[in-house]
C-alpha cells in the first residue's frame, strides 16, 4: 500500500473479517456534478425583489418557474443513464419531486392567473420551496447533460425571484 494516498484506501471491517476497498472509482468525480449545481443553484434563495409584490410579477414569475421546471423535466429524462445503479435510483428519485415540483409551478402559475391573491397562494410557493430539500438530496452524484443546466437559469431566477418577492411584506 505504499505510495497509495489513505483517501483513496479504507480498510473495512465485517466482525472477523476485513479487506481492503479501492475507493478510486468512488471518488466523486467533478464532472459528474453539474446536476447537483443545477438544483442547488435553482433553490437557492439569493435573489432580492425591489418592488413590492403585484399579481402580475407574481403570475409572470410563477409562468417562468413552470415552463422551466418543465423544460428542464423533459431534458433530465431524456438525459443518459447513470454509470451505477444507487446513481440511476437516484436520479429517479430526484426526477419524482422535480416533476411534482413542475406541477406545484404550474398550480401556483394557474391560481395567480385565476386572481387569487398572495395570502391564498403563499402556502404553496413555500411547498415548492422545501421540496428543494428532497429535489437537493437525491441529485447528489448524478449527471445531466449541459443542455439541462442551461435551461435551469430561467428557474434559478425566477423561484429566487419569487421567494424573495414573497419572503417582502
Amino acid at each position: 500500500m505504499s505510495g497509495s494516498s489513505p483517501l483513496r484506501r479504507i480498510r473495512v471491517s465485517y466482525g472477523q473479517t476485513s479487506k481492503e476497498i479501492d475507493m478510486t472509482r468512488h471518488r466523486r468525480n467533478v464532472h459528474l456534478r453539474p446536476f447537483i449545481a443545477f438544483l442547488v443553484g435553482i433553490f437557492a434563495a439569493t435573489a432580492t425583489a425591489e418592488d413590492a409584490w403585484t399579481q402580475e410579477k407574481a403570475n409572470a414569475l410563477a409562468t417562468t418557474l413552470a415552463t422551466s421546471l418543465e423544460a428542464a423535466v423533459t431534458q433530465a429524462e431524456s438525459g443518459p443513464a447513470q454509470a451505477e445503479a444507487i446513481q440511476q435510483r437516484k436520479l429517479e428519485a430526484a426526477l419524482i419531486d422535480l416533476r411534482q415540483m413542475s406541477r406545484m409551478a404550474n398550480d401556483l402559475a394557474r391560481k395567480l392567473d385565476a386572481g387569487e391573491g398572495r395570502d391564498e397562494t403563499t402556502p404553496l410557493v413555500r411547498q415548492i420551496s422545501l421540496q428543494r430539500e428532497a429535489v437537493q438530496f437525491y441529485a447528489k452524484d448524478t449527471t445531466v447533460r449541459s443542455d439541462t443546466r442551461e435551461t435551469s437559469e430561467s428557474a434559478i431566477a425566477a423561484l429566487s425571484e419569487l421567494e424573495a418577492l414573497y419572503a417582502k411584506h
